[in-house]
């Protein structure tokens, strides 16, 4: 949720088409959002040298993580990913999929897209890449994510940066 700042500059630079920023659904997500990907990211960071990273980077990132961690990214996710991660976050995604539902969707504020919504978007861009596994438990627990996603594909086309 750190890019806020920028879309915020993007929207003042090229107001058209408007992506509303600051919205009700937005603040609520906030205060949800954390809770539903915090447990998730054993799942995640240990897979990111593995699928993302060059070899010189990943050593760094590795080292790095170890340090943070207290243990390899391997133990880490060994540890404190699988079940028990995917059961801490359900929770909170069970009350995002509800937002979702609450306006009739596709998107949290219904048939408008917002920046909540490309905030989510990322989010499950981000795990599809890099655990699909993960990604296709998310779209069968989850129906609503899948609609989101596939109502954000057109913002999704260009991938190669």
């Amino acid at each position: 949720m750190d890019s806020k700042a920028i879309a915020v500059e993007i929207e003042k630079r090229y107001p058209t088409p408007a992506l509303p920023i600051n919205t009700p659904a937005l603040e609520k997500l906030r205060e949800i959002f954390m809770g539903a990907t915090q447990p998730l990211v054993p799942e995640l960071v240990a897979r990111v040298p593995r699928v993302l990273l060059n070899p010189a980077s990943t050593e760094y990132f590795e080292t790095t993580r170890a340090e943070r961690f207290g243990m390899s990214l391997e133990e880490y996710e060994r540890e404190k990913g699988g079940r028990k991660a995917w059961d801490a976050a359900h929770p909170k995604l069970k009350e995002i999929a509800a937002m979702l539902k609450e306006k009739g969707g596709p998107f949290l504020d219904g048939q408008q897209v917002s920046f909540a919504d490309f905030a989510l978007v990322g989010f499950l861009r981000f795990v599809q890449i890099l655990n699909q596994p993960l990604y296709t438990h998310f779209m069968e627990t989850y129906p609503e994510f899948g609609t989101l996603y596939d109502s954000s594909k057109q913002w999704l086309e260009r991938d190669d940066h």
